[in-house]
């Protein structure tokens, strides 16, 4: 057998003598899920509430068996995978936000959850427990939205693509209509709803499309008197309501006229990457790159600009002018950072970079450092060593700023650049 499963079928791989091993992980994953589904539904040694309680509470904190009950959920009733999901969205173990050394631990429980509701082939039938995920979520998303975040990767990995993969399949989507109403009578205050512009937005319109309900809540947000509500409308305008008439106007207005900043911006970012085919678009942008009165404002018509015209006649002198008058420290570094990814090639790029590393005076000595690049100089000193570490001038540079930066953390990672740079050439 275990031969023909190795020369034949070719899913075991011999690792050594008498060892033996998957040729691929999926088949691992594949039959430990018709194990378990063989012994609830063939033989039944497993009961739904042990299978829910042994099996989906025991491992749902862990990530390497989520593809392994995913394909459970995948195989049995829905209305058994149902209970299994409701159980999932409430916090089996109970379990507390607590430090490791990657910070705090994520809703794992809500991630395997959605997967496996997008895993169910008549969803429909789960009214109810996706009711109850959809809440959860929305709470999880909320707590992260009062303090300083510490799931959005995790969010953005683990629950945006499931959300846009159901989208408006989702059962019982009007509820959602409920759960942001609600949100609005809250006192709590999202301090941090701007970091989440456009996860929270996007899972609006993911799953809120097609229903007048939900569009009829997201209108209130877009017209709240709290910029931290506001703030969630344009990309769920943008992505649930696309075509709708009054979209794209009202989208033009927070762009050009909210006096928030964070508004202003997920405005434009939002303009920028679901309307770039608009014919006003463009003009919008290009006003904005100079004209608009937030910082934030500025970066997002410079990114958008770059990233959605940067083949449009014109576009990279524009960019090379914000690098060069800008006044923000922080659309400036948005604009080297862009010239860098989009206009490597073009003349002129390298001898900018190269500038903006030695003579801005972003940061100053006693700027704090972040893993990405924030400021000017650090942003040109990345993109020079990203886009161009076999360039005649760049180990100059390296050597010239790890002695020379005003910056001390600079100065450490422009020595770090210039080891690595040796190293490959060495290589």
């Amino acid at each position: 057998m275990i031969q023909q499963l190795r020369e034949r079928n070719f899913i075991l791989s011999q690792y050594g003598a008498k060892l033996y091993g998957f040729v691929h992980r999926a088949f691992l994953e594949y039959f430990c899920a018709l194990y378990f589904l063989h012994d609830f539904k063939n033989t039944h040694k497993l009961s739904l509430e042990q299978l829910t309680t042994n099996v989906f509470g025991r491992y749902c904190y862990n990530q390497s068996w989520h593809e392994v009950l995913r394909l459970v959920c995948g195989m049995i009733e829905p209305e058994f995978a149902g209970s299994i999901i409701s159980f999932l969205s409430v916090d089996p173990k109970k379990v507390e936000l607590t430090v490791n050394d990657k910070g705090f631990i994520p809703p794992l429980h809500l991630g395997l959850a959605i997967k496996c509701l997008a895993e169910v082939k008549k969803m429909h039938l789960l009214a109810e427990p996706a009711k109850i995920l959809l809440n959860n979520i929305c709470l999880a998303f909320d707590e992260d939205m009062l303090s300083r975040p510490t799931h959005f990767l995790f969010i953005k990995q683990n629950i945006l693509p499931f959300a846009k993969l159901i989208g408006p399949s989702w059962p019982n989507k009007d509820f959602f209509a409920t759960i942001l109403d609600e949100r609005l009578g809250n006192l709590y205050s999202y301090n941090y709803a701007y970091i989440y512009d456009n996860l929270f937005g996007s899972f609006i319109g993911y799953i809120g499309k097609g229903s007048e309900e939900v569009h009829q809540a997201v209108l209130k947000y877009a017209l709240d008197e709290e910029p931290t509500i506001r703030v969630s409308a344009p990309f769920a305008l943008a992505i649930g309501w696309r075509d709708d008439p009054d979209t794209y106007p009202l989208l033009c207005i927070l762009a050009d006229k909210d006096p928030n900043p964070t508004v202003s911006y997920a405005a434009i970012y939002a303009l920028a990457e679901h309307y770039s085919d608009h014919p006003k678009t463009y003009e919008l942008l290009l006003r904005n790159v100079r004209n608009s009165i937030h910082d934030f404002g500025r970066v997002a018509a410079i990114t958008g600009l770059a990233a959605h015209f940067h083949s449009r006649e014109g576009v990279f002198e524009v960019i090379k002018e914000r690098c060069q008058l800008e006044s923000g420290k922080y659309p400036r570094t948005v604009a080297i950072k862009s010239l860098g990814e989009w206009f490597t090639y073009f003349d002129g790029t390298y001898d900018l970079l190269l500038d903006a590393a030695r003579h801005d005076d972003s940061p100053n000595p006693d700027d704090k450092e972040y893993k990405d690049p924030r400021y000017v100089r650090d942003a040109a000193l990345e993109a020079i060593f990203q886009y161009y570490p076999n360039h005649e001038k760049t180990i100059q540079l390296l050597r010239d700023r790890s002695v020379n930066d005003q910056t001390p953390w600079l100065r450490i990672r422009a020595a770090e650049m210039l080891k690595t740079v040796f190293t490959n050439k060495m290589a």
